[in-house]
Formats: structure tokens, sequence, C-alpha cells
């Protein structure tokens, strides 16, 4: 009952950071869970934290559409599809990967891919978003498909690689956003997709710390409902800094898990 509300309050946490700044909510949830139930979890929460991904990331989007309009909305995304159908198809590959084999990923690669997120995300826009580089369908769907790997393998949407992918390429940041939103769709749903149709069909693993029905359910339900209070909390709590210390904390954590034995 102890590690059951211990999920409840990561799954509620996790749902209000991405709602109030604006992260899918991955970011947290991965790390908190293996802290708390060990490495044997860590294939479980990856999994978990794809609900999390495609329920911000779908909310995120239909609002988009709603302020945009049906006419910009699908201006921008027709210039996406080469990027989401790789990330998308990688994202499947992937999801079905860690499905078969929820323990295979060591904890150090997580952290250091963990690391190279919170590296990213920490790099001023203003560096960058003046670049003006040219794009293409193969160079799209490859970059797509990394991008949807990786995030995939770490319980993320992406976002932060896609914004900084169509910011160097010309689009301004509010359009970048929307384009991220919408590609984290397709990673969470084929993350759902492949991880828990894999397991249906052979068994989830039963080695390690796994994370119970009742844990997973706890730790979805908590950050669904969390989410949009988190979204209402924006304008009275200070977003930015929020942001900034996740960010930090898990840079931090992530270092200690690559440095230590």
């Amino acid at each position: 009952m102890q590690t059951q509300l211990c999920l409840a309050l990561i799954g509620a946490t996790g749902g209000l950071i991405a709602g109030t700044v604006g992260l899918a909510g991955g970011i947290f949830l991965v790390p908190a869970v293996v802290a708390l139930l060990g490495p044997g979890a860590m294939g479980e929460a990856i999994a978990v934290s794809f609900f999390a991904v495609l329920l911000n990331s779908l909310s995120a989007t239909i609002e988009n559409r709603k302020a945009r309009g049906p006419t910009e909305y699908w201006a921008l995304i027709r210039g996406a599809g080469w990027y989401t159908t790789g990330a998308a198809l990688a994202a499947l590959v992937f999801a079905i990967a860690v499905g078969r084999h929820p323990n295979a990923m060591s904890r150090q690669l997580l952290a250091a891919l963990q690391l190279l997120l919170a590296i990213c995300m920490l790099i001023p826009r203003t560096w960058y978003e003046h670049l003006r580089a040219g794009h293409y369908p193969l160079k799209d769907t490859a970059v797509g498909s990394l991008v949807g790997g990786v995030s995939t393998l770490i319980g993320v949407g992406g976002g932060t690689y896609t914004m900084f992918y169509f910011l160097v390429h010309g689009r301004q940041i509010k359009d970048c956003t929307l384009t991220a939103n919408f590609v984290g769709i397709f990673i969470g749903l084929m993350g759902v997709v492949g991880y828990y149709g894999t397991t249906a069909t052979s068994g989830p693993s039963t080695t390690g710390h796994a994370i119970d029905t009742i844990g997973q359910l706890l730790l979805i339900a908590c950050g669904a409902v969390a989410s949009p209070l988190g979204v209402r909390l924006q304008s009275h709590v200070p977003s930015a800094a929020i942001k900034k210390m996740v960010v930090l904390v898990l840079a931090l954590s992530s270092s200690y898990a690559i440095i230590s034995t």
C-alpha cells in the first residue's frame, strides 16, 4: 500500500509538471519510479510514461488546433509529415524491443540519454533559433526516426529535440511547439501499442521490481487528473523557473547514475 501511494504521488507530481511547464511528464516519472523501486522497474516506468506523453500531447494539440484554426493547423502538420512518420515507426520498433526485454537497458545508458536531453533543454534558444537550414523528406525521416527511437528508450515525447530541429530549419517557436505536440502523440501512441501489445502476447517480465497493475493504473490516472490542474496553474506559478529546476535535477541525477557503480 505504501508503495502504491508513492506511485500515485509520483504520477500526480509528473502530471503537475507536465501541465505547468509543458513537459510530457516522462522526464520526471521514469527516474522517480526507478529511484523508488530500483532498476528492475525501468521497463515498466518507461511504458507508463508513454501514456503521459500520449495524453498530454493530445490535449495540447487539440488546444492548438482550436487556437490556430484548421487551415493553419494542417499546413503546419503537412510540413512535418515525413518527420512524424519516421518518429512513429521508430517509436513502435523501440517500444516492441522494450516490451520484449524491459530490463535489458542498463541504468547507465538510460542516465546517459537523460543527460543528453537535459543538456539540450539547457541550451539557450537564442543560440540557434536564427539558423535557417534546409530540410527534405529523407533528412526529416532520418532525424525523426532518431528522435522517436531515443525518446521511446527514455519515455519522453521528444519535444525538445523536435523543437530544436524545426527552429534550426526556420519555423517560429509557436509553430515548433505545435509540431512537437503533434509528433508527441504518435511517439506516445506507438509506445503504448508496441509495449503493451508485446507484453499482452508474450507476457510481462517477472524479474526485478516490476510495477503491479494497480501501481501502473495509479501512475497513469493521477497524472491524467493532475495535468489539467497544472495547466490552470501556469499563470500563477513561475513555470520557467520550475522547468529549469526539473532539468537541473535530471542532469544531476543522471550524472550521478553514470559515475556511480
